[in-house]
């Protein structure tokens, strides 16, 4: 869940949809907004909202394959807003690119300060930057975690087959310990 000025988005995931909800409605007769999915039948797995307020967020349907969808979230509230009577459809709002192959699962996503878009693919154990400008997907892929104790946790990332260990902090505040790397 995100939200933006008075508005909450929420990734419906078991419908396939994200909605949006006025968080200032009061009474008994509140509204929500559902986009629907491109991909009938199919989850949203994440999404994110980048710097010019565009919703991104990923649709699939399991090792099947799926999209990237970019809702134009202005836009479509400017339209919602002015009860103009015309009809739209999702494709007013929305530009779709398909995965990759290689992606199964993508069930997380983010935007970065810099407007890339990463995907986790929780069914390969891989994440992708997608660069909107070359509509390009770049591959990155973690290693098998190293056996270690349920209390101690290492994040394990392979760029360019070199491998790096960060340590982890657990817990807040004067509870909170850094977790040593395993080499």
């Amino acid at each position: 869940i995100k939200i933006i000025d008075n508005h909450a988005i929420i990734n419906d995931f078991n419908e396939g949809k994200i909605s949006f909800y006025d968080t200032t409605q009061s009474g008994t007769d509140k509204t929500y907004t559902n986009i629907p999915s491109p991909l009938p039948g199919s989850f949203v797995g994440g999404f994110d909202v980048d710097k010019s307020g565009n919703v991104w967020y990923t649709n699939w349907l399991f090792r099947q394959g799926g999209a990237l969808v970019k809702f134009d979230y202005a836009k479509f509230m400017a339209f919602a807003s002015s009860h103009s009577g015309q009809n739209a459809t999702l494709g007013d709002y929305s530009k779709v690119t398909n995965f990759p192959g290689t992606i199964a699962a993508p069930n997380g996503l983010s935007v970065d300060k810099n407007g890339a878009i990463w995907i986790a693919d929780t069914d390969k154990s891989s994440f992708y930057k997608f660069t909107e400008s070359d509509s390009a997907f770049t591959k990155y892929t973690t290693p098998d975690a190293p056996a270690v104790s349920p209390r101690a946790a290492v994040l394990p990332l392979r760029v360019a087959e070199m491998f790096w260990y960060a340590p982890v902090r657990i817990g807040a505040g004067d509870t909170a310990r850094e977790v040593t790397p395993i080499a």
